[in-house]
């Protein structure tokens, strides 16, 4: 399913408090079963903490909910998906959805094109790469296509934004090089409007393809550092890069399947992972683009892999 196919289909509608049951842990609006995240984003929005609803009975979770919702200032919109007859979030009323098929179409002059089976559908977050088809060989046969990762919510519980980017086919993944990025806040999107927004992305997308040159090198130089005990270079990953450690045995099962004891094998393995954990696909492509631009050791403690997340320079 791709991400437009979702966004076309959402049903927004404005709700009350009085709309609002709790019952058997279970939230509705009126006779409609709302998601556990929809739960999660509605109490965000009424300023109720997630933790504090589930640890009151269900008529006072009801209550509070209720109350909470009715002294919000703007009004809250149910996002329902008609398919499956469920509210999968909510959002503020003057929140503008942008469309990402949209932003794919003013990405197409740049001779880019999205690459379907990575499109990464969400309601709090999604993530479509764009990608160039020319292909860059990183060694052996093994290569990569620099483009842009369109970053959109349907709920605006995230900002809008692209973040320059390498998809690999042979993994079906990438990563994102976070240090060419760009973002519009939902606030200043609600300024300046959908129109206005469309034309500064797609001048910074093109910003951040003219860069993309300056990052090639520095990928094939991962090709060539040897890594002795590739395990144990996980591991420190993971923890160097604050990854939770859920992350950890999937590196490892996927390096496993592609064994190759350089950085940029391990580099793969990171972005191969997201395959198998879905829910940690971001972090582990963010974490992808923080060895390149790291390189193998940290500048400040010469072990770590990343000076962004150095441990040194946190104690």
């Amino acid at each position: 399913m791709l991400q437009s196919d979702l966004e076309a289909r959402i049903v927004r509608a404005p709700i009350e408090g009085r709309e609002l049951v709790i019952m058997d842990g279970e939230l509705r609006v009126k006779d409609t079963l709302v998601s556990e995240y929809g739960l999660e984003r509605i109490s965000n929005l009424a300023g109720i903490p997630v933790y504090f609803l589930p640890k009151l009975s269900p008529s006072t979770a009801t209550r509070v909910l209720r109350e909470c919702v009715g002294r919000q200032d703007k009004q809250i919109v149910a996002l329902r998906d008609p398919e499956i007859d469920q509210v999968v979030s909510f959002a503020w009323e003057n929140h503008i959805p942008v469309r990402t098929d949209r932003m794919v179409e003013a990405l197409a002059p740049l001779g880019l094109s999205p690459i379907p089976s990575k499109e990464q559908v969400g309601i709090s977050e999604s993530a479509t790469f764009i990608s160039d088809p020319t292909a860059f060989e990183v060694v052996g046969g093994d290569n990569i296509h620099f483009g842009v990762a369109l970053h959109n919510s349907l709920d605006g519980s995230t900002d809008v934004g692209a973040t320059l980017s390498f998809y690999r086919p042979t993994c079906t993944n990438g990563a994102y090089l976070n240090e060419a990025s760009w973002k519009m806040s939902r606030r200043e999107l609600n300024k300046v409007g959908v129109s206005a927004m469309m034309i500064r992305f797609a001048e910074k997308a093109v910003g951040m393809l003219e860069v993309a040159d300056g990052w090639k090198e520095r990928i094939r130089g991962l090709a060539g550092i040897p890594i002795e005990d590739v395990d144990a270079k996980i591991e420190q990953m993971v923890m160097q890069l604050g990854l939770p450690q859920h992350v950890l045995s999937p590196v490892i099962e996927a390096y496993m399947k592609e064994p190759v004891p350089t950085m940029w094998g391990v580099l793969n393995a990171f972005t191969a992972a997201a395959n198998t954990t879905p829910r940690y696909a971001g972090q582990l492509w963010r974490a992808a683009g923080v060895m390149v631009e790291a390189g193998d050791t940290c500048r400040v403690c010469g072990t770590c892999p990343s000076r962004y997340h150095c441990s040194a320079r946190r104690n």
